[in-house]
This record gives structure tokens, C-alpha cells and sequence, in this order.
């Protein structure tokens, strides 16, 4: 399914196309490179446009495109970015979740370290809110420091101040899975996934929120270390009828977390993977290497 933008946009390449002989008569390639990275809605549209010309596929399938639809800008990888918190400069943010850490070196750059003793109060809370309605991704890097025998939030999505009874999120089981939790009035659904948690090993978790069409249970899809572990309907029970809801990281347990973000997007499988294998922030990715070495697996 398109939307009217961008079948527009087909209307005036497929016209284009006609008489594309003569177009790339006029124009020079690069120009016409610059077009195709302004009109394309999506990398899929750009592709399907590039069918149409031999010279235009040219021009949109090699790296140099790729990687300049790919940068990190707000029309196009960073479009959807709500919050981004890298830890490698001061977070003045009154939403900032990470109070009372301590900011170390790690593979990244800079992380939040966060030790047992750590404390809030309800007025300290940052208040980080979204359309429970709506798709959303959370993803972070993870580090725990040593195993525990009992579960530990990470994070929490809830309705409520300060209210657990209505929450979903991701935690560690006493069995240091990493698991979905969903809470009601009435019940507690943990579901675990097919990772357990080393010590000292950091872990790439993301999890993302569909919500499809006609369907009133939004998914949760919960990928770690660039797989897709679980996937999960969102019970209704878990949320009240209200249109946003709060999420929060937890800071009362000994663990460091680096570069994390939030969106009011899905992030695509192929930039989960890409995240995790290159081992890097989100800003620095590059999708150019990363689809070019994947094209035959």
C-alpha cells in the first residue's frame, strides 16, 4: 500500500520514465541523483523507480546513494527520533531518565553506570511520554556486571504515576533471561525469550511496537543482539483507556547502559541488525557497507 505522496511521486517517474532517453539527455547524473534522494519516500520506492531505467538503477542501487539516503538527518534515518541520550555530553534534558549515575568509558564512547544504591523520588521522575496507540522503538546496550537471583526491570511503559499495577516492559528473570513483562490489575505475564545474560558481555536490546491496521492488540517484537527473540500481542489489561503513557529506566540495580534512544518509528530489521553488527551509536552507522555485504545472504 502507498500513500498519495508517494504514489505522486510514481505518477511523475513513470512520466519521466516515458521519455527517460531524453531526461538523461538533459540532465546530468548527478542531478539527477540529487532528484531521486529528494522525492524517494522510502529506500523500496527509490528502488521501484529505478526499474524503469537502466541508468537509473545505476544511479539509486550502489553505495555512494545508499549511504546518502541513509545519513543521519531528520528526513531520513533520524526522522522519527524523539530522545537520544549518548552520554558523551552533558544531558541539561529535564526528561533525561539517567540521574544519579556516574559516566564511564565503553566501547561507545561514554555509558550510564548505575550502582544498587542508586534512588528517586516520584518528583524526580522524568516524565518521557508516548502514543500507546501508536508504533514506537526503545533500543539500548546493556551491561550487567554480575548475575542476580531475582528479576530486574530495565524498562517500564505504564499509565499511571508511580503505578505498576498497568505496565509492560522489559526485564531480566531471577534466571537472568531476558524477558517481555506485561502487568494488569489481575495478572503477570513474563515472557521469556531464548537469551541469558552473560556477565560483562553487552547486549544490544531493542524492542519495537507495531500496531496494525483494523487490529486493537498492538505486537511487541523484542530483538536482541540484532535477532528477533519474541513477539507478542499486547494484552489490553495492561494499559487504561488513556492515550499516552510514561516510560522510565530503572537505576536501582548495578548495570551500565549506553546509547539509548527512542522513536516514534519502527526501526527496520535491516538497522537493528546493522546497529549490533558494527558494534556502534546510531548516528554513526553505516547502511551502505552493511546492505552491500548482505546482498547475497
Amino acid at each position: 500500500m502507498h500513500n498519495d505522496k508517494t504514489k505522486a511521486v510514481y505518477g511523475v517517474f513513470s512520466d519521466m520514465s516515458k521519455s527517460s532517453s531524453c531526461i538523461n539527455n538533459i540532465l546530468p547524473p548527478e542531478i539527477l541523483q540529487k532528484i531521486f534522494l529528494l522525492s524517494a519516500e522510502s529506500l523500496h520506492d527509490a528502488l521501484h523507480i529505478s526499474t524503469t531505467c537502466q541508468l537509473w538503477r545505476k544511479l539509486i542501487f550502489n553505495p555512494f546513494f545508499i549511504e546518502h539516503y541513509w545519513i543521519f538527518d531528520d528526513k531520513h534515518r533520524k526522522k522519527g527520533l524523539i530522545r537520544w541520550w549518548n552520554f558523551n555530553e552533558d544531558m541539561p534534558d529535564q526528561n533525561n531518565p539517567f540521574r544519579n549515575c556516574s559516566i564511564t568509558n565503553c566501547f561507545l564512547g561514554k555509558c550510564a553506570n548505575f550502582k544498587d544504591d542508586s534512588e528517586m523520588t516520584e518528583e524526580e521522575e522524568p516524565k518521557n511520554t508516548i502514543d500507546r496507540g501508536s508504533d514506537y522503538t526503545i533500543a539500548f546496550w546493556l551491561l550487567i556486571p554480575e548475575i542476580g537471583d531475582e528479576p530486574r526491570c530495565i524498562f517500564m511503559v505504564r499509565d499511571d504515576d508511580w503505578d505498576y499495577t498497568r505496565s509492560a516492559g522489559v526485564a531480566i528473570d531471577e534466571t537472568n533471561f531476558l524477558s517481555i513483562v506485561f502487568a494488569s490489575t489481575i495478572s503477570e505475564r513474563i515472557i521469556q525469550s531464548n537469551v541469558q545474560m552473560e556477565p560483562n558481555q553487552w547486549y544490544h536490546i531493542v524492542l519495537v511496537q507495531e500496531c496494525i491496521p483494523g487490529d486493537e492488540k498492538p505486537q511487541q517484537h523484542l530483538w536482541i543482539n540484532g535477532k528477533l527473540e519474541l513477539t507478542e500481542e499486547v494484552p489490553i489489561a495492561a494499559f487504561s483507556s488513556i492515550a499516552e503513557v510514561c516510560f522510565f529506566f530503572s537505576i536501582l540495580w548495578n548495570h551500565s547502559i549506553a546509547d539509548v534512544s527512542y522513536w516514534s518509528r519502527r526501526l527496520l530489521p535491516l538497522e537493528i541488525r546493522a546497529i549490533y553488527e558494527q558494534k556502534t551509536s546510531i548516528n554513526k552507522v553505516n547502511m551502505a557497507k552493511y546492505i552491500f555485504e548482505h546482498l547475497n545472504s
